[in-house]
């Protein structure tokens, strides 16, 4: 079994921090975006390099005010995305979306929903089979009911959709392991 990389509590202050400051670049993602993306990226049924998906992540360039926080920065998203493959590949259930949360600590799941929406549109196409999929397909849900484009104004009036929004965010951490197992799956039984 390979190693599991690790990110403290003070290293996700730190990149928080970054993104947030005048230091970064002025389109790049926040901290549950960018944990949504990460996470799309470790479940993409195609690989995407860094090269490509950096700049969608920290802004096209990606700013920093020195080399040392360059490499602070770059080594605490690299090892974040190691975790989230590690984690879903070795241990599944120990798997946790970073979410913002509320006053009353209540998990607020957009950003982390339209991140993984953002990494799913670079390999479009690759998302087909799971989406045309009519069973497999409801193993996005969760996800998508937070995109606001996604559903119609009349559905988001229903008091069952909004129930299901407000369910959502509990239900991400199962839909991103189920997501990974339908792709491992079916990567298994290509190769047969």
């Amino acid at each position: 079994m390979d190693a599991i990389p690790q990110v403290d509590e003070s290293e996700y202050d730190a990149l928080h921090d970054y993104l947030a400051s005048f230091d970064s670049s002025d389109d790049c993602m926040l901290l549950s975006e960018l944990d949504g993306f990460l996470t799309a990226l470790a479940v993409s049924p195609q690989p995407i390099g860094e090269e490509e998906w950096l700049p969608v992540a920290l802004g096209d360039p990606p700013v920093f005010s020195s080399a040392v926080q360059r490499a602070q920065i770059l080594d605490i998203v690299r090892r974040r995305l190691g975790l989230v493959r590690a984690l879903l590949r070795q241990d599944p259930e120990s798997y946790a979306p970073v979410f913002w949360t509320d006053p009353e600590g209540a998990p607020i799941a957009d950003d982390w929903a339209n991140g993984f929406r953002r990494a799913m549109a670079m390999r479009d196409e690759a998302w087909l089979p799971l989406l045309e999929n009519l069973d497999d397909s409801t193993l996005l849900a969760p996800i998508m009911a937070l995109w606001e484009d996604v559903i119609s104004e009349e559905d988001r009036n229903d008091s069952a959709f909004s129930d299901a929004v407000a369910f959502a965010p509990e239900l991400i951490t199962e839909s991103v392991i189920a997501i990974h197992r339908f792709w491992y799956r079916r990567s298994r039984s290509l190769d047969s």
